[in-house]
């Protein structure tokens, strides 16, 4: 399956999903995040042995729950597919991180939105630090499999680590 295929997917299962809710989300059917986002970040850049550089913006954060369809089909631009909710995912163009924070998508196999965060980062380093920015924004969306493989093995990291005890804030 490409990853173009895979965010098709992804979308229609997080549609079927907010269909099945009723309506406006509570507190209750809200995923938060454990720990700080800039934890999640260092301990991904970290992991990753990149130095941050002061000059390089680290990404804004925006859960699904404060942001409406209409904000996110802006942010997404031109973009030939968009998705009827808000996904995870990096938008380099704006430097922003969308995490769709409805607990019903979590808690399975572990996921949480902390380790979702972790992925997400990825994408970050791999455009602003990794790779060419032009060179990543081109595969990011053009659908190459090892940006994402790269990012899907620092989430299961991630979700090792928390779940092993590791404080992976420490020295932060």
């Amino acid at each position: 399956m490409s990853y173009n295929q895979g965010m098709k997917r992804r979308a229609f299962l997080a549609a079927a999903i907010a269909v099945a809710c009723c309506g406006l989300l509570s507190a209750e059917d809200l995923a938060v995040l454990r720990f700080e986002p800039a934890c999640i970040f260092s301990a991904v850049a970290k992991h990753h042995r990149v130095d941050r550089r002061p000059e390089i913006p680290e990404p804004r954060l925006l859960l699904s729950s404060r942001t409406t369809i209409q904000e996110y089909h802006r942010l997404l631009g031109d973009a030939p597919f968009k998705p009827p909710v808000v996904q995870n995912t990096f938008l380099p163009k704006h430097n922003i991180i969308l995490l769709n924070d409805a607990a019903s998508l979590y808690g399975k196999f572990g996921r949480t939105l902390d380790d979702v965060a972790a992925h997400e980062y990825v994408h970050y380093l791999q455009v602003f630090y990794t790779y060419s920015r032009e060179y990543t924004m081109g595969l990011i969306t053009g659908g190459e499999d090892f940006l994402e493989d790269e990012a899907v093995r620092t989430q299961f990291w991630f979700r090792d680590q928390v779940a092993a005890g590791a404080d992976v804030c420490a020295g932060r």
